[in-house]
């Protein structure tokens, strides 16, 4: 990113560079996937982290008001994740 700052700065030496919330806002969530799939990866395939991590994935990006209260639910095993 910084490259092409930079590149833009010589292409148009009187240009400012402007970030606005929209921007920041995807790069941030664009960060929590990266991270999340970088973790998702430690685990096997079959292990429970690993689907937690892969099928919940929009739980990590609501706000905490907005989370519901009652549990999802392990189809798989028939119980509530914990």
């Amino acid at each position: 990113m910084l490259v092409t700052i930079l590149f833009i700065k010589q292409l148009f030496p009187n240009t400012k560079i402007v970030a606005d919330c929209s921007h920041l806002v995807q790069m941030l969530n664009r960060l929590i996937t990266q991270t999340r799939i970088s973790v998702m990866h430690q685990f096997k395939r079959n292990s429970r982290n690993y689907r937690l991590l892969k099928y919940h994935w929009k739980l990590y990006l609501k706000p905490f008001n907005n989370l519901a209260t009652k549990h999802p639910f392990w189809k798989k095993f028939k119980r509530p994740i914990n």
